[in-house]
């Protein structure tokens, strides 16, 4: 009983020996709790138990000097969680900058030009809580380090080495720039700056679970409702800010050619796809001005089909190539008149006629383009529909297709056809109106197949007018796969939607600025008929 005894005495005192001992330390000395996955690196020499002797530089007024390619400084977080630098940079110089951590250090680096951001990055990606950032100066100045401690954390054993290097290639957050040509660039136009900032921040974590690699690349300007607003690279270790912009104008066009400026130069690739995300309201009209991409930061400016059409213009003339895939994560931009517009410019274009759920796109979506990097535009397209199929595959009132641009031609010679021989039928323009489907998506587009169903089967047309209506119904019809090879729809829109929406109202000065309007007679047609 006693050498029992004396055995357990012994092992409790092995215990408690070991854990006094023990260099992983959950909870600092100022009580400031667990950190993220606790990592301790040991070092002996570094101070990690009273001020550094760089103390106090806790703002860029009382920033301390780094010398490029000068011996790394030593610092800690034991009284503060910032730490301000300044270098001199030369234009055109590339730099690097790299924390190594100890004890239970986790930094997070940013490079400054005054108050604005120019890069950024948490975890460097070699498995430890350092950090570095790449970046090549604009100009010769002087520009500022921020080391901030993860989470605000401070106290004893957060210890950590930064260096100043200069060398060539690269970008903010170690990304090199230009990135090499790949096979695929995915170009996300990420307009949270409203009441889908929330949203925004999903959308982002969605694509970091893809990521961008050696075939593909995720590029996002993201701008949310707070002090988001930047260009971004997104890889599975994070989103990276490659440039800060400042709170920009998302209903401009302007910013878009800039951001386009920027991908198009920094990463080339043999197929690209545009996403516009945010708020969708159809076309534009006088009387309810709607489009795409609100910013309630800029009077909820927005981007008409006018603006949209110059920015996929630009890109084209950027890349010397077709857009393969446009993207509306956007509601009820799945319209007869935007298809058009874009008609020669795009090759495939998804987007939903009714309006879509808050997290909108599934963009894991992403993981099929990553797998199949030589997959073609359709195949691509056909990975959005697929995932928000599968999203949404519960949900009643939803609705999401793919068009094949190439047919969109064909759609408006089919509607001036249609609307030419209706305005001389002599049949009343009353008894046009009077067939518009029961169900419209939530505001003045009604669906086109539905439309020219109701008047193909009307008694009261005339054998031309049916003809001219079926053969825009056996265009957009999704059994035939021509305008419309893929469509999918909840129950709620069961026979009540084919893929394809339309304006149902006249208008006299917007909405005749789009090029079906200027081409065709279909708006003259809304006004004989009184729409």
């Amino acid at each position: 009983m006693k050498k029992t005894l004396f055995a357990i005495f012994v092992l409790l005192f092995f215990v408690a020996l070991f854990a006094c001992q023990s260099p992983i330390n959950l909870t600092d000395d100022i009580g400031n709790g667990i950190d993220k996955a606790p990592q301790y690196v040991e070092n002996t020499r570094l101070n990690m138990t009273s001020k550094d002797a760089y103390e106090e530089d806790d703002s860029t007024t009382y920033a301390k000097t780094i010398t490029v390619n000068s011996t790394a400084q030593e610092h800690n977080f034991y009284d503060d969680a910032n730490d301000y630098l300044k270098f001199s940079a030369t234009s055109g110089t590339t730099y690097t900058i790299e924390t190594v951590v100890y004890g239970v250090a986790d930094t997070v680096l940013y490079l400054l030009d005054g108050s604005t951001t120019l890069a950024s990055n948490d975890d460097k990606g070699d498995g430890t809580y350092g950090s570095k950032i790449t970046w090549t100066a604009p100009s010769t100045k002087t520009y500022y380090i921020r080391v901030y401690s993860y989470n605000g954390k401070k106290g004893t054993n957060r210890g950590y080495t930064i260096s100043l290097t200069s060398g060539s290639g690269g970008g903010g957050g170690g990304i090199t720039l230009p990135q090499p040509k790949k096979s695929w660039t995915i170009l996300v136009y990420l307009d949270a700056d409203n009441n889908l900032s929330s949203y925004g921040d999903y959308d982002i974590n969605e694509m970091k679970t893809v990521g961008s690699d050696s075939n593909i690349n995720i590029v996002v300007l993201w701008d949310n409702a707070g002090s988001i607003h930047g260009y971004y690279y997104v890889q599975t270790t994070g989103a990276t800010l490659l440039q800060d912009v400042g709170e920009v104008n998302m209903g401009s066009e302007t910013t878009a050619k800039n951001f386009i400026d920027f991908a198009t130069s920094n990463f080339p690739a043999d197929h690209y796809m545009w996403v516009f995300w945010n708020h969708g309201g159809a076309v534009d009209r006088s009387f309810a001005p709607k489009g795409v991409c609100w910013d309630d930061t800029n009077s909820s400016d927005h981007l008409t089909e006018v603006e949209q059409k110059s920015i996929i213009s630009y890109l084209n003339s950027k890349t010397g190539k077709t857009l393969d895939v446009l993207a509306y994560d956007a509601c009820l931009m799945a319209c007869a008149e935007l298809f058009y517009q874009f008609r020669g410019m795009v090759s495939y274009i998804a987007s939903s006629e009714q309006t879509i759920p808050g997290n909108g796109y599934d963009y894991e979506f992403i993981s099929y383009i990553k797998n199949n990097p030589s997959t073609t535009a359709y195949y691509a397209a056909k990975a959005i529909f697929d995932y928000y199929k599968a999203e949404y595959s519960t949900t009643s009132d939803v609705t999401f297709s793919v068009v094949n641009v190439s047919y969109a031609s064909n759609l408006g010679t089919a509607i001036n056809n249609f609307a030419t021989a209706a305005i001389n039928s002599g049949i009343s323009g009353t008894t046009f109106k009077n067939l518009k489907p029961t169900n419209n998506f939530s505001g003045y587009t009604w669906d086109l197949y539905v439309y020219m169903s109701n008047i193909y089967n009307s008694s009261s047309m005339t054998t031309t007018i049916k003809n001219y209506a079926k053969a825009i119904m056996d265009l957009v019809n999704p059994a035939n796969a021509q305008l419309v090879p893929l469509e999918w729809h909840g129950s709620t829109w069961t026979s009540k939607a084919y893929g394809v929406a339309i304006t149902l109202k006249a208008d006299t000065t917007t909405y005749r600025l789009l090029d079906i309007c200027a081409d065709t007679q279909w708006n003259e047609f809304l006004t004989f008929a009184g729409f």
